[in-house]
């Protein structure tokens, strides 16, 4: 399986599952749904097959882009399914991506499982049926 690394993304994209014989992985931190938080290594790492589309980081006036609207998330308590899927109805596009909350226990800051259904002329994903896959983003580095 051929592997690409995502580390140096500098805007969310998402992975859409599927068979495309391409991997897709980034860094992740702590869970999004617990507020204990585990604590999770510098090399914690989740991957997923599938094709990577990048996301319009352009944010509607007074906002901030959504990249940092996801790397702001609160690192200290648990993130709810309504509050991400705020952030994701922002995305310019005509596609309506929520949150997949049948995988929400995988969610962490930089990887959000996510359910994509396609419509419209300005679809990101011409040709694709409703999917699943998760959305990525870099994690804020505080030094």
């Amino acid at each position: 399986m051929k592997r690409v690394c995502l580390f140096n993304l500098e805007q969310a994209g998402m992975i859409i599952e599927g068979r495309a014989g391409v991997c897709f992985f980034n860094q992740v931190g702590s869970r999004l749904n617990d507020a204990a938080h585990e604590v999770l290594s510098a090399d914690s790492v989740r991957e997923q097959e599938g094709w990577f589309v990048p996301l319009s980081n352009d944010a509607p006036t007074d906002l901030p882009c959504m990249t940092e609207q996801l790397q702001a998330l609160p690192q200290d308590e648990a993130v709810s399914v309504t509050q991400l899927n705020a952030v994701l109805a922002q995305i310019s596009s005509s596609d309506q991506l929520q949150v997949d909350s049948t995988r929400f226990q995988h969610a962490y800051h930089g990887w959000l499982p996510i359910k994509v259904v396609p419509q419209g002329d300005y679809s990101l994903l011409q040709g694709f049926e409703e999917s699943t896959g998760v959305l990525t983003w870099p994690l804020k580095v505080s030094i």
